[in-house]
């Protein structure tokens, strides 16, 4: 008997899902589809402590330069680049929120008007997690009012960030001969 037409799309979806699976454990595969050399599944990506970065997108290059540097030091990071297609949104930001040593957060004129940024940054101060930090032009006075008590940094000082970052025994893995992005 022949299989009907929903079998074969049942079995042509688990296909599919076995092979993107495969991509994802693969380093051979990697790069295919936009995928980046150190993919992993989104259970493990998020399973491991790690910094996760919250940022206006208005702010979206202070925030990869910013990723960049850390990585670069073997730090993990994690933000919403990490998520995927077809992940849902809002899931993926809570896990890698939950499984954070510590949050960054960048204020700027963007970000202090955005719901999703003082939801993040309220959640890592209850947690203990936030570290804050401002784009270079902005006016740390200008913090909104619930996190305006803490010290903020111009997140472009690395060194600084990473003195920061100790404070939850999170260190670089590579030496640190010049800090990325400084002369």
């Amino acid at each position: 008997m022949r299989p009907g037409k929903s079998e074969l799309q049942t079995g042509a979806l688990r296909r599919r899902s076995a092979m993107l699976d495969a991509a994802h454990r693969s380093p051979h595969l990697a790069g295919r589809a936009g995928e980046r050399a150190d993919a992993e599944p989104a259970s493990e990506r998020r399973s491991h402590p790690h910094v996760f970065i919250s940022y206006s997108h208005k702010d979206c290059g202070v925030a990869e330069r910013l990723a960049g540097d850390l990585r670069a030091l073997g730090i993990p990071v994690w933000w919403d680049d990490e998520i995927r297609s077809g992940e849902n949104f809002s899931e993926a930001i809570q896990a890698a929120l939950e499984a954070a040593k510590a949050v960054i957060v960048i204020w700027s004129q963007a970000s202090v008007r955005s719901e999703q940024v003082r939801n993040e940054a309220t959640f890592a101060r209850d947690r203990n997690t936030l570290i804050t930090t401002h784009v270079a032009a902005f006016d740390s006075t200008e913090v909104p009012w619930d996190f305006g008590q803490r010290q903020c940094e111009c997140v472009e000082d690395r060194a600084r960030l990473l003195r920061s970052l100790e404070r939850f025994d999170i260190r670089p893995r590579a030496q640190v001969s010049r800090l990325p992005g400084r002369p």
